[in-house]
């Protein structure tokens, strides 16, 4: 049934939603705690790449009936003064963070050192290396509003699709539903990774 497939993906963008905002709100805790230690560093970078990531995939695209997407950048159109370009900034720093490509937020050097000797001698190579980990306080609240927003919009899309799924159901009838396969998850294995999964 084309409606049941089409609010199973507004399930999984309120879940990929509702995970950013998680995930945000345990970077807001780092940020308070200070990065004092090397593992809290890490910490906060998992965070952010992680709501990032999850972000950008409710805007990946999922269609509903008649190939328009669920969740579009046109929708930001109504989340107030510069909601679109926030977001755009976000799905660039997703685009950086997945793949490695040479970027202004990640920056590596590479320098020789010398010796305070007249005339210097070469002693060795220094490394410098500087990443953007995230935003601060305010960039991550604005984000955690902006995600909020997209979430309450896709619940309310969803309770239309509900209607539109159990009409489609009242349609059929009890009978003929009965007839289908009873609703399941399979667990994928390891080669599922590189299929596209099967609705």
């Amino acid at each position: 049934m084309a409606e049941a497939r089409i609010l199973a993906e507004a399930v999984s963008i309120e879940a990929d939603l509702g995970f950013t905002i998680d995930a945000l709100g345990q970077w807001l805790e780092v940020i308070d705690a200070g990065p004092d230690s090397h593992s809290a560093v890490i910490h906060a970078r998992a965070l952010w790449s992680a709501a990032v990531v999850a972000y950008a995939r409710a805007f990946g695209g999922r269609l509903r009936a008649g190939g328009a997407p669920l969740v579009s950048r046109q929708l930001l159109v109504g989340a107030g003064e510069g909601a679109t370009e926030f977001h755009d900034w976000v799905l660039g720093l997703r685009n950086k963070h997945v793949a490695h490509s040479v970027n202004p937020y990640e920056q590596t050097s590479v320098g020789i050192v010398l010796s305070g000797d007249q005339p210097p001698l070469v002693v060795g190579i220094a490394y410098l290396q500087s990443m953007h980990v995230g935003p601060d306080r305010n960039g991550v609240e604005q984000f955690r509003r902006l995600t909020g927003w997209v979430l309450e919009t896709v619940r309310a899309r969803r309770k239309s699709l509900e209607v539109d799924a159990l009409a489609a159901a009242d349609q059929l009838g009890g009978a003929e539903i009965s007839r289908k396969p009873k609703l399941r998850n399979v667990i994928p294995g390891p080669r599922d990774a590189t299929t596209a999964r099967k609705t």
